[in-house]
């Protein structure tokens, strides 16, 4: 399923570069409507040296490295930044239904 994230913005609206702004426009599960004490941390120190180059970002298992992942790279696209990748180093990311039922 692909995701447009032109649509989420009205048409004179700038994409926001800050990934929790980002976080804020996204559609989520009730369960997951906030970011972590952690992830907003991290998000937090990546956003005041994304510039940098080569930068590693190491979290516990489970604590949510995907999701800021993903706002970073989101954030360095909104921004231009590019080329912009995400590595996984497995296919478990394939595996995204964990269960929940289809928000209305």
């Amino acid at each position: 399923m692909d995701i447009d994230f032109d649509a989420l913005l009205d048409d004179d609206e700038v994409a926001p570069i800050n990934p929790r702004e980002i976080f804020q426009t996204l559609d989520k599960h009730k369960d997951f409507d906030f970011l972590r004490d952690v992830q907003r941390d991290v998000l937090d120190g990546w956003f005041s040296r994304r510039t940098s180059k080569d930068t590693v970002i190491k979290l516990n298992v489970g604590s949510g490295k995907t999701t800021v992942g993903l706002l970073a790279l989101q954030s360095s696209i909104n921004e231009g930044i590019y080329p912009a990748v995400f590595v996984c180093a497995d296919n478990l990311l394939g595996i995204v239904d964990k269960g929940y039922p289809e928000q209305d």
